[in-house]
């Protein structure tokens, strides 16, 4: 269900780094910024911004689907903004989730400073099958970045989410520095 948005998302992270190293195009961003930290950081968050307007557009859509759908049917409540305990779980998985796409993103992102735009890609649908292969591990799998997008059999707690969301969180801040300290290394 994640795979083909997931795959797409992949991809345009990997040609807005990786597609223009290989194509050349670096070289005349790199002359006219005065230092490269900052046209990472500029690419990175477009990167994310563009995840977050996705999101943000699939919340709404979904919400009005469900406003004008499903609400006054015997599926749905009679007042639109009830919430229950499983609807604020369902609101702080979907929060972590998001987080495990934009950390796929930024692996991504770091893996096309050198790799060609589709190894790239690869790559990062690799490292969410191995996130989903490390799921299966029963001592590490409370650990995996992503554990409520990739575990079948999650157990929500909130000491657990909060542990995902600071590693989510940590990871994706590390690979774009470690992303920076790559593509400050290389000759343009």
């Amino acid at each position: 269900m994640l795979t083909i948005p997931l795959i797409l998302l992949l991809f345009i992270t990997a040609a807005t780094l990786g597609g223009e190293i290989n194509e050349g195009q670096m070289l005349l961003e790199v002359t006219r910024v005065k230092d490269k930290k900052v046209l990472l950081i500029g690419k990175a968050l477009a990167i994310l911004g563009m995840t977050l307007l996705f999101y943000v557009v699939n919340v709404i859509c979904s919400s009005c689907a469900y406003i004008f759908f499903l609400s006054k049917t015997s599926n749905g409540y009679s007042e639109i903004f009830t919430t229950h305990a499983y609807n604020v779980e369902s609101s702080l998985i979907s929060l972590a989730s998001l987080l495990f796409i934009l950390f796929l993103l930024m692996v991504t992102f770091y893996l096309s400073v050198n790799l060609s735009l589709v190894m790239s890609t690869l790559s990062g649908m690799g490292m969410y099958l191995l996130c989903m292969l490390l799921g299966y591990v029963p001592k590490l799998s409370s650990f995996v970045p992503g554990y409520f997008t990739v575990v079948a059999n999650y157990k929500f707690t909130l000491p657990r989410i909060l542990i995902q969301y600071i590693e989510l969180l940590m990871l994706i801040v590390g690979i774009i520095c470690w992303t920076i300290k790559k593509f400050e290394k290389r000759e343009y």
